[in-house]
């Protein structure tokens, strides 16, 4: 039973991501400098500087983005609850059952949790920018930007999305644990988790990195995913069904 229900809820996520790609803007007039994903880019900037940047000062560009962000922050909140449950489900499929399946499951939540923070601070962000339009549109006053934006949220984004990528990142190695010995896919899967890790902790020290990070995670679902299809001998005497 578990394996289809993660066969459902990884269709749905899949379904859901096509659709975020078509409501999420494709490009913006700046990004952080290896990033070229702009959602990814909105995710981790850290000040009001860069949150102009992004948007451009094109007032009207600037409107159909962030209602284009906006649009696509409020259906990510089903999209983080889809994956979520596909990491606990997957936990429950491929570990025994023990502290190491409990981990996975407290880091999805935690996971879960910071990317609902995540996207409440990135409305509440594109919400004040609107907010500030006037402004902009006769001239950015000096720190009229700076007085007019909360900067706690900036601090709640950043403490949210490197919590949520962070997160997975360990989740995926958790979740792979023990692949090594199950098959060629499997085998992939964990490599990838552990690329996908390798660049999440190298982005600390250097945002450059992020763009490599975040071109990772969707590979390594997908891989993730494959396997609740296509189960060796021994993940089949491994989930629970």
């Amino acid at each position: 039973m578990n394996i289809w229900w993660g066969r459902a809820v990884g269709a749905a996520m899949i379904v859901v991501a096509l659709l975020l790609m078509q409501v999420f803007p494709g490009s913006v007039p700046w990004t952080i400098p290896g990033v070229s994903n702009p959602v990814v880019a909105f995710e981790f900037i850290t000040n009001s500087e860069e949150l102009l940047l992004l948007f451009g000062d094109d007032p009207e560009l600037r409107r159909v983005l962030l209602l284009a962000m906006d649009a696509g922050n409020r259906l990510d909140l089903l999209f983080a609850g889809l994956y979520s449950l596909l990491l606990g489900i997957c936990a429950n499929c491929f570990l025994p059952e023990g502290q190491q399946r409990r981990i996975c499951y407290v880091l999805a939540f935690i996971v879960f949790s910071s990317d609902l923070i995540e996207n409440w601070a990135l409305l509440s962000l594109s919400t004040q920018l609107q907010q500030v339009e006037p402004v902009l549109m006769f001239g950015l006053l000096p720190g009229a930007i700076e007085s007019s934006i909360d900067d706690a949220l900036f601090t709640w984004l950043q403490c949210a999305t490197w919590s949520k990528w962070l997160g997975l990142a360990v989740l995926l190695l958790v979740v792979n644990q023990g692949s090594w010995k199950l098959g060629v896919l499997p085998r992939l899967s964990l490599l990838l988790a552990v690329a996908y890790a390798g660049f999440a902790f190298l982005a600390l020290t250097d945002r450059f990195w992020v763009g490599v990070m975040s071109a990772l995670v969707a590979p390594a679902f997908l891989l993730l995913y494959l396997r609740l299809w296509m189960p060796s001998v021994s993940d089949v005497a491994l989930a629970r069904v």
